[in-house]
Formats: structure tokens, C-alpha cells, sequence
């Protein structure tokens, strides 16, 4: 019951971070990153509420992944599905606009940052292993069956989807690009650190036992 309730927590703490990762590279209008633009920009296109637009692709994506990759599926994809896009709209909406020039270096800075925090926040949620949402499951998947790096796979899909945002107007700026290449190495980076801390934590654990 602790080991979930702690997987929980993380999961939504993940979410959390995520989205106000999201907002701060989207403040400094160089870009978010792919699967965001995509929705950003499927929403202005057909005018709905950007929560409702992400909740609706990741519905229509979860039927490939309930084909392809069950085991990646989990109680995480549902609560993240619903409340992502909400969580975005929220920061979006309380955090103050920046106007720095666009490759004015605060405006650079600020960013790296939304950049740092929004993969720290995806290997959160990815470690506590409650399921992904379907957009982060694909790499994963095709990893498995193919072998390879994982964060190969995701530069890849990041870079596919940078194009289709930007088909359809998502905000797609030089951050993207960067966002595309940079997001799959920085998540595993990540998901190392926090494997390594569960680890000490485990062993410490397991010397107050002795």
C-alpha cells in the first residue's frame, strides 16, 4: 500500500512538473515540445479547449497502444490523459508572460530551465510505473521489439510529430527542434538518476532492517 501510494505521488507530481515545464518554454515563444504543439495546434485549428483536444488524441492513440503494447497501459494513462492538458491551460494562465527578446539570453535561460523541468518531470512519471501515456509509449515499444535505444526511437517520433505541428500552426519555433533532439536523452538521463536514488534508498532501507 506505501510502495503505491508513493508511485502515486510521483505520477502526479511528474504531471505537475511537466506542465509547468511546458509553460516556461512556451512563455518564451522559442517552442514546445512536439506532442504539445501538435495538440496546441490541433486545437486552434478546430477551436476547442486545448484540455478536451489532448484528452481526444490520446484517446484515439490509446486504441493503437491497447494493440501494440497493453503492458504499457496502467492507472498513470488515464489520470495523465485527463488532467494534462488542464494542468497546462492552468500554469498558462498564472504564470506572467515574459517579454524578452526572442534569443535575448534570460529568454534562452528560462528556456533550458522549462526544458530541464519538463523531462524531469516526464521521468517521474515514467518511473513510478503506473503506465504512460500512449504518445510516450510508442518508443518504448518499438524499442522493445526491435531493440535499440529507447531515446533513438523517441527523437525520431518527436522529430515526425515536429512536423506535423507544424502543418497544422502548432508553435513550432528553433525550442522544437531542440526539444525533438534533446527530450529522449534527457528523460533517460533522468530516469537514471532516479533509479540510482530508489536504489540507495532501497539499500538504506534495507540496513535499518538489519
Amino acid at each position: 500500500m506505501m510502495k503505491n501510494k508513493k508511485q502515486l505521488i510521483m505520477l502526479i507530481v511528474g504531471v505537475l512538473i511537466i506542465s509547468l515545464g511546458t509553460v516556461l518554454c512556451k512563455k518564451t515563444s522559442l517552442g514546445i515540445d512536439p506532442f504539445n504543439a501538435f495538440c496546441v495546434g490541433i486545437s486552434e485549428t478546430i477551436s476547442l479547449n486545448l484540455g478536451t483536444t489532448t484528452l481526444l488524441i490520446n484517446a484515439a492513440l490509446i486504441s493503437v497502444i491497447l494493440l501494440t503494447g497493453r503492458s504499457f497501459i496502467g492507472i498513470g494513462t488515464v489520470l495523465t490523459m485527463v488532467s494534462i492538458g488542464y494542468f497546462i491551460s492552468f500554469f498558462d494562465r498564472i504564470l506572467p508572460n515574459v517579454s524578452f527578446d526572442l534569443f535575448a539570453i534570460p529568454n534562452i535561460l528560462l528556456f533550458v530551465v522549462g526544458m530541464l523541468i519538463m523531462c524531469f518531470g516526464v521521468s517521474l512519471y515514467i518511473e513510478s510505473h503506473l503506465g504512460m501515456v500512449p504518445y510516450d509509449c510508442f518508443s518504448f515499444i518499438v524499442s522493445k521489439r526491435f531493440g535499440g535505444k529507447t531515446f533513438v526511437y523517441r527523437i525520431m517520433l518527436d522529430s515526425l510529430t515536429s512536423l506535423i505541428a507544424f502543418i497544422f500552426g502548432g508553435p513550432i519555433s528553433v525550442g522544437t527542434i531542440i526539444l525533438a533532439g534533446g527530450l529522449g536523452p534527457l528523460i533517460d538521463f533522468f530516469r537514471e538518476l532516479i533509479q540510482k536514488y530508489r536504489g540507495l534508498e532501497g539499500n538504506r532501507n534495507l540496513e535499518k532492517v538489519d
